[in-house]
């Protein structure tokens, strides 16, 4: 299977990929596929990520599983860089596994077929799955939201800012539906969910500003 994805989707993925964490599995780009499309998923843990390819962005073959996930590392998507396509920039994802086969020298056992991943943008590269178990992102997305107000780390309202930067263009807001303490789900278009944790606090009525704003006194 071939994906070839814009510029911008790439970006606003290497915004939630982590460069450095003891869970090595996030350290990449989640690529699950299904009989219905491709989805692309990172997250740090904290924030997820979850972009949908449009159906000129795949070519599948024959030979393609109907389903399969792979995690291509993170680093080397920052290696690979561009290629000019049109007036656009992308990054061809190309993603083959050699099937199943049984293994000669121990009856019943089956060796299962290599991945590998070729990268084409600015540079060619050929690149190793990142071996390990993603976290299952669909159990993420909340079925609905409750509207309640909470409590998000500034630092994530930034990346849901550089995110829209990316995929809806500079100076745009996605789409806010909140969900007091469980995910805030951020709505980019039909295509692009962020989810964000929030912090494990109540919202609070504010109080008022301090006696030295001076609002209400007495002259």
């Amino acid at each position: 299977m071939k994906l070839t994805i814009p510029k911008s989707v790439i970006k606003a993925h290497l915004l939630c990929i982590p460069s450095h964490d003891i869970r090595h599995y996030l350290q990449g780009l989640l690529i699950h596929a299904d009989p219905q499309g491709v989805t692309l998923v990172s997250t740090t843990g904290t924030f997820m990520l979850a972009t949908r390819c449009a159906d000129h962005e795949i070519d599948r073959t024959e030979s393609d599983p109907e389903s399969f996930e792979v995690i291509v590392p993170g680093v080397s998507l920052r290696t690979a860089g561009f290629r000019k396509s049109g007036r656009d920039q992308v990054l061809d994802i190309e993603i083959t596994t050699e099937p199943d086969r049984d293994d000669p020298d121990r009856p019943g056992v089956t060796i299962k077929g290599r991945t590998d991943i070729a990268l084409t943008g600015a540079v060619q590269l050929q690149a190793t799955p990142i071996d390990g178990t993603f976290p299952n992102w669909k159990r993420v997305v909340p079925a609905t939201t409750s509207n309640e107000p909470a409590q998000v780390n500034p630092r994530f309202v930034g990346i849901v800012g550089e995110v829209a930067d990316q995929l809806l263009g500079k100076g745009t807001s996605p789409r806010a539906f909140w969900n007091g303490t469980g995910p805030v789900v951020y709505e980019f278009d039909e295509r692009a969910l962020l989810i964000v944790m929030p912090l494990r606090e109540p919202s609070t009525r504010w109080a008022g500003p301090p006696a030295w704003v001076g609002l209400g006194a007495k002259p």
